[in-house]
C-alpha cells in the first residue's frame, strides 16, 4: 500500500473504518489487561458476522463499531453517556450503545448474552431476530479465531 488513497481503494471505506477503530481502541486500552481488548474485538467481529450471515438491515461496519465501542466505558473509566455525547457517531449507533431497542442493540445484547453463556437470553434474542442458534455458535468460534490470528506475533 503506497498511500491512504491506495489503502481505501484496496480495502474499501468499511474495512478502513474497522481497522482504524481497532487501532484507536488498542491505543486507549494499553493500560488495561489485553483480555479486555480481546473481548471488545470479539464482540465487534461477532456482531459483524451475525449481520453479514443473517443479512440484517444496516451497515455491517456499524455492527462492528458498536461491538468495539460497547467496552469504551471500561477503557476510559467514564460513563458511556458522557463518552457518546462527545463522539460524532450516527444516532442509531449511539442508541444501540445506550440500550435503546433497534436491530443493532438487539445484536449487541445477543452477543453479550453469548459471551456470558446466558443461554436463556441467547435463545430469546435469537428467536426475536429469527436467527439460527447453531450457526451463532460457529460464528462465535470464527470470531475468537479471528482475534487470535490478529494477536499472533
Amino acid at each position: 500500500i503506497r498511500s491512504i488513497h491506495h489503502a481505501l481503494l484496496l480495502l474499501g471505506k468499511r474495512e478502513i473504518k474497522k481497522w482504524l477503530t481497532i487501532i484507536v481502541m488498542s491505543g486507549i486500552g494499553q493500560e488495561h489487561p489485553p483480555e479486555l481488548m480481546n473481548i471488545a474485538v470479539i464482540r465487534a467481529r461477532f456482531s459483524e458476522l451475525i449481520a453479514q450471515t443473517f443479512k440484517l438491515p444496516g451497515e455491517t461496519s456499524d455492527f462492528f463499531l458498536i461491538g468495539m465501542f460497547s467496552m469504551m466505558d471500561v477503557f476510559l473509566g467514564r460513563s458511556l453517556e458522557e463518552i457518546l455525547a462527545e463522539l460524532p457517531l450516527e444516532e442509531h449507533v449511539k442508541n444501540a450503545l445506550l440500550g435503546k431497542d433497534n436491530t443493532y442493540n438487539n445484536v449487541l445484547e445477543l452477543v453479550q448474552a453469548f459471551e456470558k453463556a446466558d443461554w436463556q437470553d441467547v435463545t430469546a434474542a435469537a428467536a426475536k431476530m429469527n436467527l439460527d442458534e447453531e450457526k451463532l455458535a460457529l460464528l462465535y468460534v470464527e470470531s475468537v479465531g479471528w482475534v487470535r490470528f490478529l494477536s499472533e506475533d
